[in-house]
């Protein structure tokens, strides 16, 4: 298990963002996200000084004033869970899209039908947006 460091960037882009935003915004972060090992100092630096769960919180309710909307429900309605991981040892980034189940949090792998797609670490921003639209279209269906 490891932990993202939260104090990078974040991007909130609109419904309507192109292939190419997304794949801008997708590399930005991946350039500046790390993954701490709980072996690590600074893990328990992140989650002492700033409860995990504190921060999931400030950022719903960023999401929730952004999207206009009241309820954590409602900001979660229908949403679909996507993971992009660059394994730069293998060459590639890996995207995997996957359909909402149970809870705030939980993102099932197994039970649904799910969009995979993989670019190479050299892939243009629009073909980062492009592999992450077509994950997200074969995500499943939303419950």
């Amino acid at each position: 298990m490891s932990g993202a460091w939260p104090s990078d960037v974040r991007h909130v882009l609109s419904p309507d963002a192109t292939a190419e935003e997304l794949g801008i915004a997708i590399l930005d972060a991946l350039t500046h996200c790390r993954f701490i090992p709980p072996e690590h100092p600074d893990f328990d630096k992140l989650f002492t000084k700033r409860n995990a769960a504190e921060l999931v919180d400030a950022y719903d309710a960023e999401l929730m004033r952004l999207a206009g909307v009241k309820t954590k429900k409602s900001l979660y309605l229908g949403s679909k869970g996507v993971d992009v991981t660059r394994h730069t040892d293998w060459g590639e980034i890996r995207i995997h899209a996957c359909s909402r189940r149970k809870g705030r949090y939980f993102w099932s792998r197994k039970s649904d039908v799910t969009g995979n797609e993989t670019v190479p670490v050299t892939a243009s921003a629009l073909e980062l947006g492009e592999a992450y639209l077509r994950a997200l279209a074969m995500g499943g269906s939303v419950s």
